[in-house]
């Protein structure tokens, strides 16, 4: 029988967590859950932290009336409910199994990677704890792609919980990059991108469903972390497992490689963005020229860098579409994020090399379907003339053809 852990059950979460009836880690605001989403963190009335001490302190002193569960570490989570196994030694067995015998798998991005996800990276695991949660957290929701609807359920919420405590327990230890542990921190930003990615699709539906377009901006600062942690512990990463993972960021490339079509669609981006230039130009607001030469740059510098991973696509694989996002000024993801057109458009175009993902990643399941969906939906009520352009992309992702 499994042993779960001692809590103290407490109604302080914040509005949202309490309206998707799901576990607040009340480290907040924000909390886990809000921060992951890009919500407003809430609570009504407020919550002092004094309050929260007290039942820190109550918890405590119940537990050391209660025969202690020995545990190789220590968890501020709260449980889940009755018929959710969340935190059961049973459950992370289970999990750790499916890790090392099949989810290790979807995770091999570029060639001899493989045996670092499969034995390298749990062996991490045991020295992390952040990494260990997100190991929990995304075989959890791997599980529950696969099973039955009945039961899956009861995984999604625990890939929710240990994606909470994930992400709390790395902030919480804020672990400088080091020899020792930057393979781990680097294993944990791409396994929290996947849950990103993944979410929006293996979540179960409701009204509070996040969409892949807000799991964007997540998506971007996940991937822009792990680049970022490549880039400081290049030296290290050259002679380890992950060193062709992002790639050269400025290899020169020949488009004529590229078919016709292709080139076309293209054509049509950089014709899309000297239209959006004309437009802001148009405003004669004191700002506007300079915000329209900044514009105009930025989706320039996405459009060449895309283009570049189209152009590389046969060589590298479905990975180049990481490696563009990873490249991406924060500005663009903030105009994708306001759903400026141009952007949206630029993007809807990147979403093609992310389906390339769906037949090989379970992770990348119609994401970029999906993606494609949602931007269209918006981009046909403000710029109907690129039809043309956005049709294209509905071809390319096997989508039905725009009405």
């Amino acid at each position: 029988m499994s042993v779960r852990r001692t809590h103290a059950k407490t109604r302080t979460g914040c509005d949202n967590c309490k309206k998707r009836h799901i576990k607040c880690d009340e480290l907040g605001p924000p909390c886990a859950n809000c921060q992951v989403r890009g919500l407003e963190c809430t609570r009504a009335g407020g919550v002092a932290a004094a309050a929260r001490n007290d039942n820190n302190n109550n918890n405590a002193n119940s537990s050391s009336n209660t025969p202690a569960t020995p545990s190789p570490r220590q968890s501020n989570a709260t449980e889940a409910t009755a018929s959710t196994p969340f935190g059961s030694r049973l459950l992370e067995l289970e999990l750790l199994h499916r890790w090392s015998t099949d989810t290790y798998k979807t995770f091999s991005l570029s060639p001899g990677d493989e045996e670092v996800w499969q034995r390298g990276v749990p062996q991490d695991a045991l020295k992390h704890e952040f990494l260990l949660y997100a190991i929990f957290g995304i075989t959890s929701l791997h599980v529950a792609s696969s099973t039955m609807v009945t039961r899956a359920r009861t995984y999604h919420v625990a890939a929710l919980e240990y994606q909470n405590l994930a992400i709390t327990t790395f902030q919480s230890a804020s672990p400088s990059l080091t020899p020792a542990n930057h393979q781990a921190i680097f294993t944990f930003s791409i396994l929290n991108l996947a849950l990103a990615i993944a979410l929006p699709y293996h979540a179960p539906r409701d009204e509070n469903r996040t969409t892949i377009v807000e799991n964007l901006v997540t998506m971007f600062k996940m991937l822009q972390g792990a680049a970022s942690i490549y880039e400081s512990s290049r030296m290290w990463m050259s002679i380890g497992p992950f060193k062709d993972l992002l790639g050269p960021p400025s290899r020169s490339f020949n488009s004529d490689v590229l078919d016709p079509e292709v080139r076309e669609a293209f054509a049509r981006l950089r014709a899309a963005n000297n239209e959006g230039y004309v437009a802001l130009c148009a405003q004669h607001l004191e700002s506007s020229s300079f915000q329209a030469v900044v514009f105009h740059e930025t989706n320039a510098k996405a459009i060449t860098s895309l283009e570049r991973a189209y152009c590389f696509f046969g060589d590298v694989g479905p990975l180049v579409s990481m490696r563009w996002l990873a490249g991406l000024d924060y500005s663009f993801v903030e105009a994708i994020s306001r759903l400026e057109p141009v952007a949206v458009l630029i993007t809807m175009h990147w979403a093609i090399l992310l389906d390339k993902y769906s037949g090989e990643k379970w992770w990348a399941k119609a994401s970029g379907k999906l993606l494609v969906t949602e931007l269209s939906i918006g981009l046909m009520q403000s710029r109907p003339e690129w039809r043309p352009a956005a049709a294209w992309v509905h071809q390319q992702v096997g989508l039905p053809a725009l009405e």
